[in-house]
């Protein structure tokens, strides 16, 4: 009989107990220097909390970058500014004075140029907010040589 008893409590006991449930969590990152790329799979954005320059993004990871990044660079003595980013409505690109002129080209992350102006002498202003959101390439080229590329992210 107490072995009865002590046989049901003990599977009492036992059918009681849940084990531990753990939140998915992905952490992964991978580049060089500042760069960094992060990717998910098959999660939906829950939040992002910002403090400083520390940027967590719970859920699906998104791009978040603070400065014009270039990312290929043809010659030392070419500087140009490319401003704000991450943009919203306008790009403005301010390129030094000189007698030559430059032509600008946008590519979106697939590789299709979505912008194009040829002649540009001094400083533009690129028309953003008709792009979706998304990261895109800008390229100076003179006289069909690539001088720089930079990485830009349009947001909301």
């Amino acid at each position: 009989m107490k072995k009865t008893i002590l046989i049901i409590s003990l599977m009492m006991f036992l059918g009681s107990i849940q084990a531990q449930s753990i939140e998915r969590q992905v952490l992964a990152s991978s580049g060089m220097d500042s760069d960094q790329l992060s990717w998910t799979i098959g999660e939906f954005q829950v939040a992002t909390y910002e403090q400083s320059y520390l940027i967590l993004t719970q859920g699906f990871q998104q791009g978040y970058y603070s400065i014009a990044q270039k990312i290929e660079k043809k010659t030392d003595d070419f500087s140009i500014e490319v401003y704000p980013n991450p943009v919203r409505e306008k790009l403005f690109v301010k390129i030094p004075y000189s007698n030559k002129s430059y032509d600008l080209e946008m590519y979106d992350i697939t590789g299709n140029k979505v912008f194009e102006q040829k002649g540009v002498y001094h400083e533009v202003s690129i028309q953003m907010d008709r792009f979706a959101t998304s990261t895109y390439f800008l390229k100076v080229i003179e006289d069909g040589e690539l001088l720089a590329t930079y990485k830009l992210i349009r947001q909301e």
